[in-house]
């Protein structure tokens, strides 16, 4: 009961940060058809990836980010998408370059503690970064990727699990992403 108790605590702190809406699974008409909206693209991140029957997921859209959230009370886990907008364009290196410390340090400031223990760059603008956490006196372990999309698209999403599961981050990581699922691939 604790563990359930320490992820909904772990869930609720960091979607005060991140001040996410409620879930608006709608279409929009633009000319001749129904277009979907770009939660159900944010969603589809996940949809092979996660069990629904372990997984429950969530999404929200703004004007600026469309995010979604996958969490597994049982396993402690939690994944969350920022699909982020950039309308105005952005390219590569500016994408990569917008993920500073800053952007950690106000993302991270809920948890007791955390520490960068690896970044790693990948084919098709993907970089990964590993992190310790301390949660509720509690170890975890996040893998948090970027990449950018396109001119107006960059997608940030990490997987946080309890420390004492290596296996299980390993797996769900390389569902994730294959070919960058870890920074130990490099070595």
């Amino acid at each position: 009961m604790a563990r359930h108790h320490r992820l909904k605590i772990l869930t609720a702190v960091f979607l005060i940060v991140l001040v996410t809406g409620g879930v608006y699974a709608q279409t929009r008409n633009q000319g001749d058809g129904a277009v979907p909206r770009e939660i159900y693209t944010a969603l589809a991140f996940g949809e092979a990836i996660f069990e629904p029957d372990i997984w429950l997921a969530s999404a929200s859209e703004k004007p600026d980010r469309t995010t979604a959230e996958w969490r597994a009370d049982p396993l402690l886990g939690l994944a969350f998408l920022d699909y982020l907008h950039f309308d105005d364009g952005i390219t590569p290196e500016d994408a990569d370059a917008f993920f500073t410390s800053d952007w950690f340090e106000v993302t991270f400031s809920s948890y007791q503690s955390w520490e960068k223990r690896a970044t790693c760059v990948f084919d098709n603008h993907l970089t990964l970064r590993e992190f310790a956490f301390v949660f509720d006196d509690a170890p975890y372990t996040m893998r948090y990727w970027t990449q950018y999309i396109n001119e107006n698209r960059v997608s940030a999403l990490f997987l946080l699990l309890p420390s004492d599961q290596p296996e299980l981050m390993e797996t769900y990581a390389e569902r994730l992403y294959p070919a960058g699922y870890s920074c130990g691939m490099n070595s």
